[in-house]
């Protein structure tokens, strides 16, 4: 079940969103200011922080609780997206 859980931190999709929280924090803010940037890097650091989290627990149900809460769905809709 952790092989599983921690295998989503080699997905194409979360290398992505480290990639695009590094650059937008470091490069794209000072280049290009503005509430785009802001709402970019909140998007990233979402999924980055609901991955870290996500990898950490035991539950399905805690899993789409804390994906649930970073998209604002019910957590049953989550448990069967993600399922």
């Amino acid at each position: 079940m952790l092989g599983r859980r921690t295998a989503w931190l080699g997905r194409p999709w979360f290398f992505v969103a480290v990639v695009v929280l590094a650059l937008n924090d470091h490069v794209f803010k000072s280049a290009w200011p503005g509430w785009v940037t802001g709402k970019l890097s909140d998007v990233a650091g979402v999924v980055v922080i609901a991955t870290l989290a996500a990898t950490q627990v035991d539950s399905i149900m805690a899993v789409a609780g804390m994906i649930a809460f970073s998209v604002m769905l019910p957590p049953e809709l989550m448990v069967e997206l993600l399922l």
